[in-house]
């Protein structure tokens, strides 16, 4: 068909498409194989008004229908709309392409932290382990050398070598804690069970400090309204309240006059930053 090779030819910013075209294929059939090769939006042209006509142009998703006859000023409000709507389509899913990398880098960051944590939590035990031994392997030394003259004459020296194990295994735990004060166990379950709440979060950290309503939420992550509810505070099967965002802390719930909004938490920023510290 014509049109659609002249299309393909000279790729052009929008296309002004009758419905009613000589050949076996009608504009609407043009217009859904252009769509389906070509990022061009299509307004449709004709003087048919019927529901059917409108009916098989809306499978298209056209930017528009114009009906002959139409005025100048009509013909370029449309063309303007169109360009408009457009050029908004493409910086969303430009946005949106973004967000999708930047989740799945944060999900491997999650991963990777996880597995991390869970080694030094082995590591952790093994040294425990140690120093439970070589500290009862002293104990053992010293009765063995001074049998119950030790306890009896200087029972300070036990109680030292205790206060010296138990000083020793606080000082490790603390020292976890603090490396480490964000990686709540709770949180990298959570999280790295669920990709809608890493979406969300994510979302949420590229206009952070603004709050969204969770329709907002929805459209910009792409994710069902519902499933960005059971996201944030927990609802039905799938999202149990315990692992909701808001459980967590990871997010604050906004009341405002028309309705209740979302805000990354400063803790979930700081987790973000923490297992992202570069930007993406």
């Amino acid at each position: 068909m014509e049109a659609i090779a002249k299309a393909k030819e000279l790729r052009p910013d929008l296309i002004l498409m009758d419905i009613v075209m000589p050949g076996e294929k009608d504009g609407i059939d043009a217009a859904k194989e252009i769509k389906s090769e070509l990022d061009v939006p299509v307004i449709f042209v004709t003087a048919y008004a019927d529901e059917e006509h409108i009916k098989s142009a809306k499978k298209v998703e056209p930017f528009g229908y114009l009906v002959k006859p139409y005025e100048d000023r009509e013909l370029r409000a449309g063309i303007e709309v169109a360009l408009y709507k457009k050029e908004r389509e493409r910086q969303q899913q430009k946005a949106h392409d973004k967000l999708a990398k930047a989740n799945e880098r944060l999900r491997q960051e999650i991963k990777a932290t996880s597995a991390k944590r869970t080694m030094n939590y082995f590591m952790d035990v093994i040294g425990l382990a140690t120093l439970v031994a070589f500290t009862l392997v002293i104990i053992l030394i010293a009765i063995l050398s001074q049998g119950a003259l030790l306890y009896y004459y200087e029972p300070n020296k036990v109680i030292w070598i205790v206060e010296v194990f138990l000083g020793s295994c606080a000082l490790i735990i603390g020292i976890r804690k603090i490396k480490e004060p964000l990686l709540d166990w709770r949180i990298l379950r959570s999280l790295r069970k669920s990709r809608v709440s890493t979406e969300i979060i994510m979302y949420l950290y590229t206009i952070y400090p603004e709050a969204s309503y969770p329709t907002d939420i929805a459209r910009n992550t792409r994710i069902d309204a519902t499933n960005v509810l059971g996201g944030l505070r927990g609802q039905g099967n799938g999202f149990g309240k315990s692992k909701s965002l808001l459980e967590i802390g990871l997010v604050d719930r906004v009341e405002r006059d028309e309705g209740t909004c979302y805000q990354l938490s400063k803790r979930g920023k700081s987790l973000i930053e923490h297992l992202m510290p570069t930007r993406y």
